[in-house]
């Protein structure tokens, strides 16, 4: 008997997951997913590899299998998945699905205590005067680097 058909490989669908959720409060997450299933007319297993092509290069999702569930971390964003099944005469087929993490993570803000400040406090004695905070003000993200702080003030 001769193999001559590639291996029918099936891949989840799209894959959504929190970065709070199986993370670690940073900006990547460690998502469970459904494995890829190969069969073949000549082989009775066929094994899958995984390849993984993202939004961000900085987390190397390496895909571990047990059974019939896979998992990975994953950087906030969007993954595509490739999964290829090859069989012992050589032929392969692929299939592809996508792996989505978001931020949902809201971030921190860091404040002082009562500030008091004084109009005469500038030395010219209209009514204003600068507040510099102390300590500073400071906010921080799992997944951003870049946190805006808006001021509003209570009249």
């Amino acid at each position: 008997v001769t193999d001559d058909e590639a291996p029918v490989v099936a891949c989840p669908g799209f894959v959504s997951f929190g970065s709070s959720r199986g993370g670690t409060g940073d900006e990547v997450a460690t998502v469970t997913f459904a494995a890829a299933s190969a069969t073949d007319n000549a082989d009775s297993s066929v094994g899958v590899v995984y390849v993984t092509y993202g939004a961000t290069a900085t987390v190397d999702a390496s895909i571990q299998v047990s059974g019939a569930t896979a998992s990975g971390t994953f950087a906030v964003g969007t993954t595509t998945v490739t999964a290829t099944a090859t069989d012992k005469a050589g032929f392969s087929s692929q299939c592809k699905f996508t792996v989505g993490v978001t931020d949902d993570e809201s971030p921190s803000v860091s404040c002082p205590g009562p500030q008091r400040a004084s109009t005469s406090d500038d030395g010219i004695g209209d009514e204003t005067t600068a507040v510099t905070f102390k300590p500073s003000i400071y906010a921080s993200d799992n997944a951003d680097t870049d946190v805006a702080i808006t001021f509003t003030t209570a009249g």
